[in-house]
């Protein structure tokens, strides 16, 4: 019982618990991105309706993007009507490359 359950039961748990909490958060997106295939996100959308495990706070979400910027998979496509003043939307073009890969492999890059 004990190598036939509980050691791949404790390889499981504590191998989701190595994981550092914003990289847990990057894979959540990175999934939902996958499933949804938007052409770009936006943080508010985001926290009002996707519904995602783990990523129900704004920085939640930001820092789940900050991270998928960084692993190329968005880029920042703030912007704002007019020479108005405030603040830039929070829109995020997602790189089509990640799409392509996808299909190519059928999984995750």
């Amino acid at each position: 019982m004990i190598d036939d359950y509980l050691k791949p039961m404790a390889v499981r748990a504590f191998g989701d618990a190595a994981i550092p909490d914003r990289d847990r958060k990057a894979a959540t997106l990175a999934k939902w991105i996958i499933k949804t295939r938007p052409k770009r996100i936006n943080v508010r959308e985001l926290q009002r309706g996707a519904g995602m495990p783990n990523l129900g706070t704004r920085e939640d979400i930001q820092s789940a993007i900050e991270a998928l910027i960084e692993a190329d998979w968005l880029r920042s496509e703030g912007s704002r009507r007019g020479n108005t003043k405030g603040r830039q939307k929070s829109d995020y073009a997602i790189n089509p490359y990640v799409f392509e890969t996808v299909e190519e492999q059928g999984r995750l890059p």
